[in-house]
């Protein structure tokens, strides 16, 4: 069985959303061995730390919580859409989707996790147009993930009346969107794989990090 991880590290000094309420991942010693017999560390993340699930909660008011989202939905057969073709902040339309057979469950790989050290990550990726946003609704897509911190475009200003208007767009229809997937370069696209993407079962959350992979299909 292959499995590729598509997980980032949680780890301090990682990528973090660039905002004063958004805080940090640290890790921190609460217990060693040597003083109480144990090791044992005290996270602090948000709940959009790494990479991460978003439920309808993260924008839409009365949405589905992180804890209620079916673990069916997020495990099976997946479409992998070759999207490095797409340039920074160039969006993607429907023609870049039209005649590719979907699952349920889609992931758009734009290579863009190569930014993730590089000091960059936030800025200038790839986005959706909101038509191609309505074509992937319209085919009947229920978990979307991606490779990029978001489906929006990344020069909206946050606050603006189009901040997030693509998240808002998706997750209003229920799908749910996986975000900052790593190790994108080691997908064979000749192959078919399986996803599973647990994130922490946190209730009343509006999302959460996750450990996802993909498990390569026997021929």
């Amino acid at each position: 069985m292959k499995i590729i991880d598509l997980t980032h590290d949680l780890e301090p000094g990682m990528p973090c959303f660039k905002a004063g309420w958004h805080e940090p991942f640290s890790s921190t010693t609460l217990g060693t061995i040597e003083t109480v017999g144990r090791n044992t560390k005290k996270l602090v993340m948000g709940s959009h730390t790494g990479t991460h699930i978003d439920s309808p909660a993260h924008f839409i008011p009365e949405g589905k919580n992180i804890a209620d989202i079916p673990l069916q939905a997020l495990c099976g057969d997946v479409t992998l859409l070759d999207l490095r073709h797409v340039g920074q902040n160039t969006a993607v339309t429907p023609a870049d989707l039209r005649g590719i057979p979907l699952h349920q469950r889609v992931i758009c790989i734009f290579g863009w996790d190569a930014h993730w050290d590089k000091g960059d990550f936030y800025q200038n990726y790839p986005y959706f147009s909101e038509e191609a946003a309505q074509f992937l609704i319209e085919s009947g897509v229920k978990i979307l993930a991606m490779d990029t911190p978001s489906p929006d475009d990344s020069r909206t200003p946050l606050h603006s009346s189009n901040d997030s208007a693509i998240h808002k767009l998706f997750l209003k229809n229920d799908i749910i969107l996986i975000e900052y997937l790593a190790n994108t370069e080691t997908i064979d696209f000749t192959k078919e794989y399986q996803l599973i993407a647990l994130p922490m079962k946190i209730k009343s959350c509006d999302g959460a990090p996750a450990r996802v992979i993909l498990i390569e299909k026997e021929e």
